[in-house]
């Protein structure tokens, strides 16, 4: 959304708020709504301030899954479970599509054109019934009107905020964990068959001796594939990326084009007077050089421009990286890497922070004086890379090589510990020797301005002499018509 559109939108909120908001509850939703209109998979909402961990929260007692065009009962509170796998037909008398659709106006932190986060948030109707249901009160409840027609009251449960419900927990099992044996543990390493085995990182904010493990995980592997799993990975170091990434090369892995870093100004920001870090008149970007709209800086990539290969670690078998839509940051960087270089493939879905670049240097922490509500928003735009391609489409994340749709079948198995489909198909590919394409999709994009220049020499001479030698033929074949 442009500059313009924004303002529109916000002129046409203020106008619709006519009567006392509670704060923060249904102030906090409006604020869901804004940061709704700016995709950035780096901007924040902090945990309210004002509603203390110890106070009552309110979950409802069914989650709900559109798939297919479709509403279902995804999973619910016990005595409810018969209702599971239901299709629903209306929610509290609304369309449930139209529902589904409502609910999108809640969901932020994504980057750009990246369809693959709403479409998991639009599927994944149960967190927006948790969201669209903030402002609830005792005694609220869902009606839901089945596909037969008949109806169902679920009322919403009171539960200690922050405390999950088993439902909830559920949910989070399958949506916020990739396939942890506990909700402490930050990576996991095991064998999965006699040539696979299985390293999930659920963050890269690693302590020193976590990497260490892992890099010791890697050094003495012997099986010939790795499968590496991302998904619900929002980020962490840089230099955690780079110490593991150097440990899959045995030459620089430096393909991508690029690297700096692009703010507005270099400070002096009127907006950071609510600010909890920065001050409004301190200049905090005074290195970064003046350029054409803005002011740039190349060390802020400069470390991952070229990925040096480790002198101790290496592993030289194959590389599946699993990703989904809440596959952020450094979980984008660190399968945009492998997949760019050639080093390995990615399966699933695609990422939720954008390929070419993101906003993940420097944050502002801006605080509302009134509701003390906190936004994080981020200053620096940083590129990784400007190529863009067929494989690399622009204001896109990294698109999987082997693409998987989410389905219902998906989310229910792996909620109840069943089946990991995503890793059932990755498992599938490599039992199949499926790997990398036979033809390398980033060569043509890759040519330098002389080799492209050459290459169509090469194409405009070879063109040239067809058409002369169809000329020489029209003009001998005329001749011979004649001298008849």
């Amino acid at each position: 959304m442009g500059e313009v559109a924004f303002r529109a939108y916000m002129d046409s909120l203020k106008t619709s708020v006519t009567t006392p908001m509670d704060v923060p509850k249904d102030f906090r939703m409006m604020l869901r709504r804004i940061l709704h209109q700016i995709p950035d998979s780096h901007i924040g909402l902090y945990p309210d301030p004002m509603q203390p961990s110890a106070s009552k929260d309110w979950s409802p007692g069914e989650f709900l899954m559109f798939c297919d065009d479709t509403v279902r009962i995804l999973f619910t509170v016990p005595e409810f479970k018969r209702y599971e796998g239901k299709v629903v037909n209306r929610i509290n008398g609304i369309p449930a599509v139209e529902y589904a659709k409502q609910a999108e106006e809640f969901l932020f932190m994504y980057d750009g054109g990246v369809e693959s986060t709403p479409e998991e948030e639009r599927i994944l109707l149960g967190r927006y019934g948790v969201m669209m249901h903030l402002h609830a009160r005792k005694g609220d409840s869902h009606e839901l009107e089945l596909e037969d027609c008949s109806t169902v009251c679920i009322p919403l449960y009171e539960r200690p905020r922050f405390r999950p419900t088993d439902t909830y927990r559920r949910m989070l099992r399958w949506h916020n964990l990739n396939r942890m044996k506990d909700d402490d543990d930050v990576f996991q390493t095991r064998t999965l068959n006699d040539s696979t085995a299985y390293l999930g990182i659920k963050t890269f904010e690693l302590l020193t001796a976590q990497v260490e493990q892992i890099r010791t995980f890697l050094d003495t592997l012997k099986a010939p594939n790795l499968i590496v799993d991302v998904r619900n990975n929002a980020g962490g170091h840089i230099d955690v990326l780079m110490n593991l990434l150097s440990c899959f090369t045995t030459e620089p892995m430096g393909r991508q084009k690029g690297g700096y870093g692009k703010v507005n100004k270099r400070g002096q920001f009127a907006s950071l007077a609510h600010s909890l870090n920065y001050a409004a008149d301190v200049d905090i970007f005074p290195d970064y050089e003046p350029g054409e709209n803005g002011f740039y800086t190349r060390d802020t990539l400069e470390t991952c421009a070229v990925v040096l290969p480790d002198p101790q670690v290496h592993y030289p078998g194959k590389v599946y990286v699993l990703t989904n839509g809440s596959s952020l940051s450094a979980a984008t960087l660190f399968p945009a890497v492998l997949v760019r270089n050639r080093r390995g493939v990615s399966i699933g879905r695609e990422t939720g922070t954008g390929y070419h670049y993101m906003t993940a240097y420097k944050f502002a922490d801006l605080q509302l004086p009134n509701s003390l509500q906190t936004i994080r928003i981020p200053l620096v735009q940083m590129v990784f890379d400007t190529t863009t391609c067929a494989r690399l489409p622009k204001g896109r994340g990294l698109l999987p090589d082997y693409p998987l749709d989410l389905t219902y079948n998906e989310a229910v198995s792996g909620a109840d510990g069943e089946t990991d489909v995503m890793l059932e198909h990755a498992l599938s590919l490599i039992a199949e020797g499926r790997y990398l394409s036979h033809e390398d999709p980033f060569s043509e994009a890759d040519k330098t301005p002389s080799e492209s220049y050459r290459a169509s020499s090469i194409l405009i001479g070879i063109g040239v002499l067809i058409m002369l030698a169809l000329l020489l033929a029209f003009i001998v074949r005329r001749r011979t018509n004649r001298d008849k």
